[in-house]
């Protein structure tokens, strides 16, 4: 809700995102944020703060924690995370921790296996 209450304001999207990121350690945590649409979510606050480095960083960290999770990681691969993170990767300082770790992620969603339903593999 804070997220939506409070667009225009890029410090409390950065915090909101690591709060987010936190709680993306957690298996249940991320189905639940992956339902609730927490991606889509931080993925526009990227977008719409594209040169607050609070943001870029803490949105990285974010999808970077719920790229653990397989579905999340699809529906990231899907939905254009790669992009944005890319993005991101512009904004963050060159040889900084943050902009190896965007680097890293966008990586590994590019090598990210597609879920096939049963029916599909036959």
């Amino acid at each position: 809700a804070t997220m939506r209450n409070h667009p225009n304001h890029a410090s409390i999207q950065a915090y909101s995102c690591e709060t987010l990121g936190h709680l993306a350690t957690q298996r249940q945590s991320q189905i639940v944020i992956l339902a609730k649409n927490g991606i889509v979510a931080v993925m526009e606050t990227m977008k719409t703060h594209p040169e607050h480095v609070g943001v870029q960083e803490q949105g990285c960290r974010f999808l970077a924690n719920m790229s653990r999770c397989h579905e999340a990681a699809v529906w990231m691969k899907n939905y254009g995370a790669i992009g944005v993170i890319q993005a991101a990767e512009n904004q963050l300082p060159r040889r900084s921790q943050a902009r190896r770790f965007a680097t890293d992620l966008a990586k590994r969603l590019q090598t990210t296996k597609l879920l096939m339903s049963k029916s599909m593999k036959r």
